[in-house]
């Protein structure tokens, strides 16, 4: 896969969280994502290069009810900003049942299910959902890309009060988990 670099613009945490919440953005509040599985400081305001080429942890899954049809998620990072804690992820479809350039949107690639992932913290023994509240997780209808493309998706959770942790990351009830260590 050919490396894909994206230029994210980066707003303050605190005008793009309102922002978020108010409009239902599509970028997590305080922009891109930052890499590897540890937490970081919130970025700066500017641009930002993102690798989305660049997870720490992939899963391969077939599409819900489109068995020739599979996407490719990649974990980029787990990353704390106060109370919440931001799944940074990158889905990749590849789809034998579209051809050129056709648009295919995360509710394409999710099988026309919703997007609501959750945590498993296996070390411990607590999970995390993301409340259904718009403005603290991707839009489905939103995120588009084509075949063999990667095209960036988040969530928000609450933070772990607990300190390092080992994450089951859940994205469908049919598809294995993807772990990832954080801290």
């Amino acid at each position: 896969m050919r490396s894909l670099v994206r230029r994210v613009v980066v707003l303050g945490a605190g005008a793009l969280c309102a922002v978020a919440l108010a409009a239902g953005s599509t970028s997590p509040p305080g922009g891109a994502p930052a890499f590897g599985s540890q937490a970081r400081a919130a970025p700066k305001p500017g641009v930002q290069v993102v690798d989305l080429d660049a997870p720490v942890a992939t899963g391969r899954f077939e599409v819900p009810g489109s068995p020739d049809d599979h996407v490719t998620v990649g974990v980029l990072s787990l990353e704390v900003r106060g109370k919440l804690m931001f799944v940074n992820l990158v889905f990749t479809p590849d789809f034998a049942s579209v051809t050129g350039s056709e648009k295919i949107t995360l509710a394409d690639m999710l099988g026309h299910y919703r997007f609501e992932p959750w945590l498993v913290d296996r070390t411990h023994f607590k999970s995390y959902s993301t409340p259904s509240t718009h403005g603290l997780k991707s839009d489905t209808r939103d995120e588009k890309t084509v075949n063999g493309e990667p095209v960036y998706v988040w969530a928000a959770f609450a933070a772990p009060e607990d300190g390092d942790a080992s994450f089951d990351v859940h994205i469908q009830d049919d598809w294995e988990p993807i772990v990832v260590t954080f801290g």
